[in-house]
């Protein structure tokens, strides 16, 4: 029982995101699935069966979010962190016009129409303020809540993160970077 009505089991989700050859196997993504389902990282459209056993059910944001936390991990987010930054999904820029999908999904319909998009997140030393970030079509550091701020911003390349996972062709015209990058901004004391 891998899909169901186009939904996923954590079986059929960590056969899609185990790459051949990948540093991380289908067994490891069974088991990373369901801690993340357990600490509400990753949420069930609806369960298949009754009781404990039944199967839950994901969708192609929650595959996608899979593979964004996965690409955190390797980046070393916690999943508190993680948690902080599931509820930037949301935060789209620039705000698209009209109704349209909310979070993931609306990423994956916009990378299958070419265009490319990157998920930012700045962790600020301001406990007030904590993390900032979004889907940006380019990464934009011109916030002004974070102009000036002790802070550590990680953008995250979403054509390359979710290309195999949405069946993307290899843009050979605009090449980026590995997965992730980390920049550390540091206050302006120093002038």
């Amino acid at each position: 029982m891998p899909e169901i009505n186009g939904l996923m089991t954590a079986a059929a989700m960590a056969e899609r995101l185990a790459k051949p050859g990948g540093d991380y196997s289908v067994d490891y993504y069974r088991r990373d699935i369901r801690h993340k389902t357990q600490l509400g990282l990753l949420e069930p459209v609806r369960y298949h069966g009754r009781g404990r056993t039944a199967a839950a059910l994901y969708d192609e944001a929650q595959l996608l979010a899979e593979r964004l936390f996965t690409a955190m991990t390797i980046a070393g987010l916690s999943p508190m962190q993680m948690a902080a930054a599931k509820g930037l999904f949301r935060n789209i820029r620039p705000a698209p016009r009209g109704r349209y999908l909310p979070g993931l999904s609306f990423i994956a319909q916009r990378l299958r129409v070419g265009e490319r998009w990157h998920f930012v997140m700045h962790i600020t030393l301001d406990e007030e303020l904590g993390y900032l970030g979004g889907f940006q079509r380019e990464p934009d550091f011109s916030n002004p809540l974070v102009q000036g701020l002790q802070l550590v911003a990680m953008v995250f390349d979403c054509r390359e993160l979710f290309k195999d996972l949405l069946g993307l062709e290899d843009d050979l015209s605009d090449i980026r970077p590995a997965e992730y990058e980390v920049w550390e901004n540091a206050s302006n004391d120093d002038e």
